[in-house]
């Protein structure tokens, strides 16, 4: 026995030395010598077949052809390798395949980065709103740009924690579109122009779910992307929540609005110590209210 096993040995090392070094029978020298290969049908054989999953990776990083989507596609699915799967994901673009594996590949991680290559919004849509695994869902909503479609994920979602992510994602959109509104100065009519109308639909949109929403939660963080200050003012004076009052007074920059949000509020809410403060002393009316309040107390 142990002649014959010397033997074995002795005719992988002649193989070793003579032979390619892909088919070392050492693993990370046949690593290394996929690395440096170009020839695409000996990369999708190797990418297949070879039994290190290490190796196999580094064939897969090396596919370069336009023709090669169906293998990686073929890999993504089937691969015994849950490392391998990755790495096939990372390089496919197919807005199909990868929605396919998205919602179908056994391995949670290989969904998630499937979802995180996508791009297409009517899929991250349906992915938001149906996929059970929480941190899926959390992917296919950063990958969301659509407003239209974050306002219909929240209106229509029976899942508190999915609307609670449709709304979130709907704010952190509206407030980059307004940042660049902000600065699109120094682009043409038409660019600002379009920048400002989608600022107005996204303001429009988180109106909607501030002043209407039954949870007040949800309309905390609707509110706090809102710079409106004509909206603002009508949340501040009409919302039942007084937290969600706070939110929105901390917004408002126009004096003249909070002394009269100060005069209708109850003096010992927080929303009323928080127009105060800001404009105690800046306006006569206001330090007039102030110190007849003051005497009132002291009767």
């Amino acid at each position: 026995m142990s002649r014959w096993a010397g033997t074995g040995r002795l005719i992988v090392g002649i193989l070793d030395f003579f032979g390619p070094k892909w088919r070392h029978s050492n693993n990370d020298i046949r690593r290394s010598a996929v690395s440096r290969l170009s020839d695409e049908a000996l990369l999708a054989k190797i990418a297949k077949t070879d039994r290190a999953p290490g190796v196999r990776i580094a064939a897969v990083r090396e596919l370069r052809g336009s023709a090669q989507g169906a293998l990686l596609s073929e890999i993504a699915r089937t691969d015994c390798d849950e490392d391998v799967r990755e790495a096939a994901v990372d390089r496919l673009d197919d807005q199909d395949v990868l929605a396919e594996i998205a919602g179908t590949n056994s391995n949670k991680r290989v969904r998630w980065l499937a979802v995180k290559k996508l791009s297409n919004q009517t899929l991250l849509a349906e992915i938001a709103k149906t996929d059970n695994d929480e941190n899926i869902r959390k992917a296919a909503f950063e990958g969301l740009i659509d407003g239209a479609l974050l306002a219909e994920i929240f209106k229509t979602a029976g899942d508190g924690n999915v609307r609670r992510l449709a709304v979130t994602r709907l704010a952190e959109q509206a407030s980059l579109v307004h940042i660049r509104t902000i600065y699109a100065t120094n682009v043409d009519k038409d660019r600002r122009n379009t920048a400002a109308k989608l600022d107005n639909e996204y303001q429009i949109l988180l109106a909607n779910i501030a002043k209407t929403d039954s949870d007040a939660s949800m309309r905390r963080i609707a509110a706090e992307a809102l710079t409106d200050q004509v909206v603002l003012a009508e949340i501040a004076k009409m919302d039942s929540d007084s937290y969600v009052r706070r939110v929105v007074v901390e917004r408002i920059d126009d004096h003249a609005i909070l002394a009269e949000i100060a005069k209708t509020d109850c003096e010992n809410s927080p929303v009323y110590a928080v127009s105060m403060k800001d404009i105690r002393g800046k306006l006569p009316e206001l330090r007039d209210l102030s110190v007849g309040r003051a005497v009132r107390s002291g009767a």
